[in-house]
C-alpha cells in the first residue's frame, strides 16, 4: 500500500504543473464541458501510466532507442502542438459551446493528448529517475511495480477529474466573448509554445 501511495502522489506531481496539455484540456473544458476536458485528461493519464510502466521494468535499451528518436518525437509533437493552435484560433467559440462533444469527438481528445505525452521522452526519463530514487529497479517483484505503475495512473487520472470539474463549473460563467479570448489566448499560446521547443 505504501508503494500505491507513492504512485498516486508520483502521479499527481507530474500531472499536476499546466503545461501544453493542461491548456488545452482547460480550453477544451470550458468551451465543450466535463467530458471534453476529462478525455484529454484520460490520455495523459494513459501515457504516464505506460511511461511509469516502461521505468518500472527498467528498459534501459528501449530508453536508448527513445533518445535516438528524441528530435522526431519533438518536432512531431510540435507540429501537432501548432496545427491544434491553428484549429483553436480559427474555431468560433460560440460555434464549440453549442455543439455537444460526440464521441468520435472524445476518442480524438483522448488520442491526441496520449500522442502529445507520448512524443516526450523526457517524460520516461523522469519515471526512470523517480524510479531509482525509490529503489524500484529492474530486479524488484513485478507486484511491486504494478502497484506503483497503478498508482500514478489513478494520481494523474485524479488531478484530471478535479481539474474537469473544476473547469465545467467555471464554464457556468464565463460568456461567449470570454470564451472567444480564452481561445485566441489558448490558440496563441500553443503555437508560442510548440515554437519555443522547436528552439530549444
Amino acid at each position: 500500500m505504501d508503494l500505491l501511495a507513492r504512485g498516486i502522489v508520483l502521479g499527481l506531481a507530474i500531472a499536476a504543473p499546466v503545461g501544453p496539455i493542461g491548456m488545452l484540456c482547460i480550453q477544451r473544458g470550458l468551451s465543450q464541458g466535463f467530458a471534453a476536458a476529462l478525455a484529454g485528461g484520460a490520455g495523459t493519464a494513459l501515457a504516464d501510466a505506460v511511461y511509469a510502466a516502461l521505468g518500472a521494468a527498467g528498459l534501459v535499451a528501449l530508453l536508448a532507442s527513445f533518445e535516438a528518436l528524441a528530435p522526431w518525437l519533438r518536432y512531431g509533437g510540435c507540429g501537432l502542438l501548432i496545427w491544434l493552435g491553428v484549429q483553436t484560433l480559427r474555431r468560433p467559440a460560440a460555434l464549440q459551446a453549442a455543439i455537444a462533444p460526440g464521441a468520435a469527438d472524445l476518442l480524438r481528445s483522448f488520442a491526441i493528448t496520449f500522442t502529445l505525452t507520448m512524443a516526450n521522452p523526457a517524460t520516461l526519463l523522469s519515471f526512470l529517475a523517480l524510479f531509482a530514487g525509490l529503489g524500484l529497479g529492474p530486479d524488484a517483484p513485478w507486484q511491486d511495480g504494478a502497484l506503483l505503475v497503478g498508482g500514478v495512473f489513478a494520481g494523474s487520472l485524479a488531478w484530471w477529474v478535479f481539474l474537469s470539474t473544476l473547469v465545467a463549473w467555471l464554464r457556468r460563467g464565463v460568456s461567449a466573448a470570454w470564451l472567444q479570448r480564452i481561445n485566441w489566448l489558448s490558440g496563441g499560446g500553443l503555437i508560442v509554445l510548440a515554437l519555443w521547443l522547436l528552439l530549444q
